[in-house]
């Protein structure tokens, strides 16, 4: 009896082990994650955790977050010497919301921005451009084909710092409109010229709008002494004497458009009273729930017989009829023509950086050298598209023609 239990001891630990070796967990390789999400809640390379956490320690007048929008109801908004930080994927606030934010900073308040994405209204409000600026959505973020950041700081006495890290590049698209303000500081510049941090006085306070947002990531600020990078910014826009206020609310709206684009839906005001107060919510569940309930019961209680409808057919055929139907078959060849424009533009821009904006006669000897084209080619493809931009009636021929320009220029 005794040696049966040995063996079965035996067995046991045996078995034991060598499940232990089974499910043991081998030595896993480390992969670098490189997707920009740009939140506060790790230390992956592209999120912005240390930017958050080093603000919430750093300020001696004390630290707060913000989750609602700038209107009159938000009394954070109505203080002195405050510094709001809007570090996010996107800032794209509404025209009463622009207004709030002004006011907030000729008060004597400072506002940081580090978005990839910022409301064209707010640049146009901000700058007094004499064209309105277009909207880019840089979300999810482009990079640059040479994957480096280096910045160079000239703001205070700090003339010769220089910041690098060896990480994604991402281009600024609004940068052309902000080089236009009438009063404008740079404070740092990367190793191409652009701008870095740049700060707009505003009565007696400032805006600074930071063109390289990804040097606010964990991956730029943690490596070598970038942190320094961060410490002459805190040190020169003065947060550390100033309460600061991080702000959730734009990332928390990431749709969010001004009045011009009516195919947004807008923040509802009554939805917004409601969740400010509990009481009202819950009874407005209930009576959603209430309805709910009764349209169920009601369903199940009275019920059409619903019918039994013939199996669709499709045929290769008529699904190439119908598709072809969309534009060639009703002879509408602008339409065709302007999809062409937005395949070469697309074309220009990821290959060669050329911008929409930028595909004009002016600049028809820059875009041949860049893509080794004949200037001539060149002018031709770009008064094609300026006939096609002036809503001018386009024929099959020219249709045809401007194809096979296209197709040339871009194979």
């Amino acid at each position: 009896m005794t040696k049966r239990i040995l063996i079965a001891a035996i067995t046991v630990l045996i078995l034991g082990y060598l499940v232990y070796l089974g499910t043991r967990p081998g030595k896993s390789k480390q992969i670098f994650y490189d997707k920009i999400s740009y939140k506060t809640s790790t230390y992956r390379p592209y999120d912005i955790k240390y930017f958050y956490e080093t603000l919430s320690k750093y300020s001696k007048e004390g630290f707060e977050i913000n989750d609602i929008k700038p209107d009159y109801l938000n009394k954070k908004f109505e203080q002195k010497n405050k510094f709001l930080v809007i570090a996010s994927p996107h800032f794209l606030p509404t025209q009463e919301e622009i207004g709030k934010l002004l006011a907030f900073v000729s008060n004597g308040n400072n506002l940081y921005i580090s978005a990839f994405t910022i409301e064209p209204s707010f640049l146009d409000t901000l700058l007094n451009l004499e064209e309105s600026a277009v909207f880019y959505n840089q979300w999810p973020p482009i990079i640059d084909e040479k994957d480096s950041i280096s910045i160079g700081w000239k703001g205070g006495d700090s003339l010769n710092k220089t910041f690098s890290y060896p990480g994604h590049a991402v281009s600024f698209y609004n940068e052309g409109y902000i080089s236009k303000a009438d009063t404008l500081n740079i404070l740092s510049y990367d190793k191409s010229g652009g701008m870095g941090l740049v700060d707009l006085p505003l009565g007696d306070g400032h805006f600074f709008i930071q063109m390289r947002p990804m040097t606010m990531t964990n991956y730029f600020l943690l490596h070598k002494n970038n942190f320094e990078y961060f410490n002459l910014i805190l040190d020169y826009t003065g947060a550390k004497n100033k309460k600061i206020i991080w702000d959730n609310f734009y990332r928390n709206h990431p749709t969010q458009r001004p009045e011009s684009d009516p195919s947004v839906p807008r923040e509802s005001f009554f939805w917004d009273l409601i969740m400010r107060n509990p009481p009202l919510a819950w009874a407005v569940f209930t009576f959603i729930l209430a309805i709910g309930l009764f349209i169920l019961v009601n369903m199940r209680r009275v019920q059409k017989p619903i019918p039994v409808l013939p199996e669709i057919k499709n045929t290769s055929y008529e699904f190439t009829k119908a598709l072809a139907g969309l534009y060639w078959l009703k002879k509408d060849h602008n339409k065709i023509a302007e999809k062409l424009v937005l395949q070469l533009h697309d074309f220009l821009h990821s290959k060669y950086r050329i911008f929409p904006k930028d595909f004009t006669e002016k600049n028809t000897e820059k875009i041949a050298q860049k893509t080794n084209k004949k200037p001539e080619d060149v002018l031709e493809l770009v008064q094609q598209c300026n006939l096609i931009n002036s809503e001018e009636i386009f024929s099959k021929k020219d249709l045809i023609k401007f194809y096979r320009d296209v197709y040339k220029f871009t194979k």
